[in-house]
């Protein structure tokens, strides 16, 4: 049976209803997507702007014999993937951001037109479950405040001439994303030939790689140049002192060359 998606006009969270639905028992593998969140949130608990005009999806999944935080990066997979469909002008930020490039004033400028929050919930019987949201701006207005080390927003429809409706958007996407899950749940292989694989094809949409960067740590601020990523989804960075340091997790800027 395939997994099931449901539509809402409006919901506080995708990700918290979902949890709640997965921590009853009501849902084992399933999605869920809104036209509008009232409360959604991003990492560390940031507020997430979520209004109409954007795709708020959310989906669970049996974990099995996979590292949770697997999951969120084979969604963000899968989204990059759909909309490479349309547009070769979009890719990912290391560790959830998705990014499309526009051209403004003559130079490419990287804008934020989605990001992904990846959480661990377990069912009554006591099996572990992956619950992932992703939220994407398809058409909505930008008018919003930038905090100090925040992206600027842009919208997929600035990239896209001839953007699909929103119902055609979730339904191709959640397919998407269980077709990754399925890949990644296969015990016919083993489990780091999966893992490989997913970072493989993972690592190639990630912009990030090569990039100079600063990364915001607790405490710290780390700069310098990302050579690769680690088969755990870490960012490894050398410093300019020749120095490779593994980063696991962080707020990662990306720096315009001098």
């Amino acid at each position: 049976m395939s997994p099931t998606l449901q539509e809402l006009q409006s919901v506080d969270s995708t990700n918290r209803y979902l949890r709640e639905e997965v921590e009853w028992g009501r849902i084992s593998q399933g999605a869920v997507w809104a036209r509008e969140q009232t409360a959604g949130r991003g990492r560390r608990e940031r507020d997430w702007s979520s209004p109409k005009g954007g795709l708020y999806l959310s989906v669970c999944t049996p974990v099995k014999d996979m590292l949770p935080p697997l999951f969120g990066v084979s969604v963000g997979l899968s989204a990059v993937q759909m909309c490479r469909m349309w547009t070769q002008d979009v890719g990912l930020k290391w560790p959830n951001d998705l990014l499309l490039r526009v051209e403004e004033e003559g130079l490419l400028v990287e804008k934020k037109y989605g990001g992904i929050l990846a959480s661990y919930v377990q069912a009554p019987n006591g099996e572990g479950h992956a619950v992932v949201g992703i939220g994407l701006n398809l058409r909505t207005p930008i008018d919003v405040e930038l905090g100090a080390h925040a992206m600027r927003p842009g919208r997929l429809v600035d990239v896209v001439d001839d953007l699909p409706p929103i119902e055609e958007i979730s339904k191709t996407l959640s397919q998407m994303i269980f077709k990754g899950f399925e890949k990644l749940l296969d015990q016919q292989r083993p489990i780091a030939q999966r893992q490989a694989t997913l970072m493989h094809e993972w690592e190639t949409y990630v912009w990030t790689v090569g990039k100079r960067v600063r990364v915001l740590l607790s405490g710290e601020t780390l700069e310098g140049d990302v050579v690769g990523l680690s088969q755990m989804c870490e960012l490894i960075v050398r410093d300019d002192a020749g120095v490779e340091h593994t980063v696991r997790a962080g707020d990662c800027v990306h720096m315009r060359a001098m």
